[in-house]
Formats: structure tokens, sequence, C-alpha cells
């Protein structure tokens, strides 16, 4: 008689704030973390009569936006009443080769059916952020007091502890929820931590060896960025594969 195979166990799940979720290899990732944007998405709709999603842009969170569209168990995300924004980019117009913005509009522009004037593209020059912040508040502003902020927040952990441009962008920005700041690939544009940490559900994915450093930063208490972003009257959530775990 065959022996039977050993289920390999899940890696122990590291001392993280909030909520965390953890699979041996990223691709098993993939599916609770669509699951949950499915499901949140539908909840905020429902309730608030849109979606608005900001997304930081890497191979983790291409790899949801690209299960979201292609599954068939999510064909009901309600993508016409979503609105897509950008944690962080370069200051370049969204055709240009080094948008971050560019990558999310060729995925989802012309299969997912968001309607265009709802990809919320930066704009360019001096007052990108300013001009950003404007778009996001006024597009918000028919919610009730309170419910207008961001519903969903997905970021990536990086070796450094930090999450993309809410990390880089430094001490808190007061009311501001974007600011703009010099990256090494030039000038850049970020959200804020103060409008990170008030969205609704702050997703982030620690994912391959690269991240483990700096999920032990956070364990640890030495990440400045999960400390400026960590929600009021939120939630926190930690997708975490096996290699990020050691």
């Amino acid at each position: 008689m065959r022996e039977p195979y050993a289920l390999e166990p899940e890696p122990t799940a590291p001392d993280l704030p909030g909520g965390v979720i953890v699979r041996s290899a990223f691709e098993d990732l993939v599916e609770p973390l669509a699951a949950e944007l499915y499901l949140h998405a539908g909840s905020c709709v429902r309730n608030f009569g849109d979606f608005h999603l900001a997304c930081s842009v890497g191979p983790a969170q291409v790899a949801v936006v690209m299960r979201l569209m292609v599954d068939p168990a999510y064909r009901w995300l309600p993508w016409n009443r979503t609105h897509l924004w950008i944690v962080e980019d370069r200051v370049v117009p969204v055709d240009h080769p080094e948008s971050s913005m560019r990558q999310l509009v060729e995925l989802v522009s012309d299969h997912a059916g968001i309607p265009e004037r709802q990809i919320h593209a930066p704009p360019t020059g001096e007052g990108a952020a300013a001009t950003y912040e404007r778009e996001l508040q006024s597009t918000l502003a028919w919610r009730e007091k309170g419910q207008d902020r961001l519903d969903y927040a997905l970021l990536a952990l990086d070796r450094d502890g930090g999450v993309g441009g809410a990390g880089v962008v430094g001490a808190d920005g007061g009311d501001h929820l974007f600011r703009r700041f010099e990256a090494e690939a030039g000038p850049s544009i970020a959200a804020t931590p103060e409008l990170i940490r008030s969205s609704r559900l702050i997703a982030i994915v620690a994912s391959g060896a690269e991240a483990a450093s700096g999920v032990r930063l956070v364990v640890d208490g030495r990440s400045d960025a999960i400390a400026r972003i960590r929600p009021v009257g939120g939630a926190m959530r930690w997708y975490v594969d096996g290699e990020a775990c050691a």
C-alpha cells in the first residue's frame, strides 16, 4: 500500500500588526487576497455606491489584478463602480514608459470595464501632488463625512520595511493626502501616511526572500513606514509567503 503524501505545514505567521495570512508560495497568496478584495469591493458598492482602490505597482499587485480579471469566480466584481488611484508614481505623463499608472491602465482599461473617467492618473508639473489631492477630495465629496476615504489600499513591503512612497515621503504631512518628493528615478508623488492609514482596509503583501528583512524590521518595531500607516478606523491585513517568513 502506497504511503500517503505528507502535507507540508504552512510557515509560522510572523507577529505583524493586524491580521496575517501566510502561505508557503506566493501563488497561493493570490487567491485569498483576490477573494478579500472582491468581497470588500462588493460591500463598499452596496453601502456607498462605489469602490475606491489605491494601488502601488509591483509583481504582487499585478498578479492580484490579473486574477480578478480572468478568474470566473470574480466576474461580478463591480469594475464599473470602481475608482482606481495610484499610491506612488513618477511625475510623468501616463503614457511615459516610467509611469507606474501606465501599467495599471494597460491592465484594466480594455478588459476590466472601468470607465476612463474613473481611472485617476496623477497629473504632471510642480503642483501635481496638490492637484491629485483635490481630485481625490472632489471625487469623494458626495459621501457622508467619515466615509470620504479610500476603501482599499493594496501595498507591497520592501526589504527596508517600507511600502512604496508612503515610507519614502517621510514625516507626516499634516492634512495633505499626497506629497511630491525626489526619488532616485526623478520627481515623484506619493500618498501620505495620513491618506493610507485612514483607508478602510490596508492590504500589504510581503513576498520573496528580499521582503524577509522588511518583515523582521516590522516585527521588531523598527519600521517607521509601517508605524506611520497603522490604521485609524480601519483594518490592516498582511499576506506573507514562506520566503518572506524566513
